[in-house]
């Protein structure tokens, strides 16, 4: 694990009921670290993207490769609820 958890947007949601062969889908925004002071973001490269269901305990791991704050003062990752 690098840094902080996303943080969520604050965007008003409803339920998502899928259907056996659906699928829904959320946007992740993942800020450019070069925009943070890089002593304050301390930035790492991660490889992979943990991906926690709602309401469940397991996750799911994409392969990515990108850069992030590994500071705990700095949030570089932020999730939309899905639609």
């Amino acid at each position: 694990r690098i840094g902080n958890t996303a943080a969520p947007n604050q965007t008003a949601y409803s339920t998502v009921a899928l259907s056996p062969g659906t699928q829904a889908s959320a946007n992740v925004g993942i800020v450019d670290t070069g925009n943070y002071d890089q002593d304050q973001c301390e930035p790492e490269t991660a490889t992979g993207l943990r991906v926690f269901f709602p309401n469940q305990s397991g996750s799911v791991t994409l392969p990515l490769s990108f850069s992030t704050c590994s500071s705990p003062s700095t949030t570089s990752i932020q999730v939309s609820p899905i639609k």
